[in-house]
C-alpha cells in the first residue's frame, strides 16, 4: 500500500499504476492475502463487499504482472471511459462536485471537494482519475 500524500499525481501516466492507486484510495477496494500453493502467498486489490470466500482473479480484474504489482483488466479507470464513469459516481457518491471541460485537446477536470484545483490530462478518463486522487489526496491531508 503506497501513502497517497507521496505521490506527485503531475508524473502519474494512464495504465496500472494509476488504475491501483484509484482503485484503493477512490473506489475504497482493499489489499486481501490469499495462499497461491502452500509455499507461496500473493495479494490482490479487491472491492469491500466481495464475498469472503475468495474471489478468482477475473472476478477482480486483476492479474500479476511482470514487476510483481496487480493491474486492472476489467476496469481500466484511466484508459476506459466507461471504468472512468465508475470514478465520476463515486466522486458524486462521496458529496463531490466535479466538473469537466475540454480545452482545446487537454480535459481539466476538477471537484469542489480538492479546493477547485483543476487536474488535466491528454484522454477524459486519466483527468477524471487524477480530480479523484486529488480529492482523496486533500481529504487525507485534512486528518492529519
Amino acid at each position: 500500500m503506497k501513502d497517497l500524500q507521496t505521490i506527485d499525481l503531475d508524473k502519474l501516466t494512464p495504465g496500472p499504476e494509476t488504475d491501483v492507486l484509484v482503485a484503493e484510495f477512490v473506489m475504497g477496494w482493499e489489499w486481501f492475502m490469499y495462499d497461491i500453493d502452500t509455499n507461496q502467498r500473493g495479494r490482490i486489490l479487491r472491492p469491500r463487499q466481495h464475498p469472503d470466500e475468495g474471489p478468482t482473479w477475473k472476478e477482480c480484474g486483476y492479474e500479476e504482472s511482470v514487476v510483481n504489482s496487480w493491474y486492472v483488466n476489467d476496469l481500466p479507470f484511466s484508459a476506459d471511459i466507461a471504468a472512468a464513469d465508475k470514478v465520476w459516481s463515486q466522486m458524486e457518491s462521496n458529496g463531490h462536485e466535479p466538473g469537466i471541460y475540454k480545452r482545446g485537446k487537454v480535459y481539466r477536470c476538477h471537484s469542489q471537494t480538492a479546493g477547485n484545483t483543476w487536474e488535466e490530462a491528454t484522454t477524459k478518463p486519466m483527468a477524471i482519475c487524477l480530480a479523484a486522487l486529488s480529492d482523496a489526496k486533500k481529504k487525507g491531508s485534512d486528518h492529519e
